[in-house]
């Protein structure tokens, strides 16, 4: 069985408003890949650390919407 209509002019199936909306959704999701793609990095000066040759930096989610790192890794578990 198949979800094309028999005919161009029959009527669309159920089956066709989920893959608009699957390709939406999918596209929603590159599109935050796109717009999020770096997050600040922001070094943290500690001498203790500089002296052995360590540089620290802080990951800044807090420049993302959702302030969350999860919410990316979940995008990937989605798309991949």
């Amino acid at each position: 069985m198949t979800d094309a209509p028999a005919h161009p002019s029959a009527p669309r199936r159920h089956a066709d408003a989920g893959k608009t909306w699957l390709s939406t959704a999918i596209a929603r999701i590159e599109a935050d890949f796109q717009r999020s793609a770096d997050t600040h990095l922001i070094p943290l000066p500690l001498p203790a650390l500089a002296a052995r040759g360590i540089d620290l930096y802080l990951k800044d989610e807090s420049t993302h919407p959702t302030g969350s790192l999860k919410h990316r890794l979940a995008r990937s578990l989605f798309l991949y």
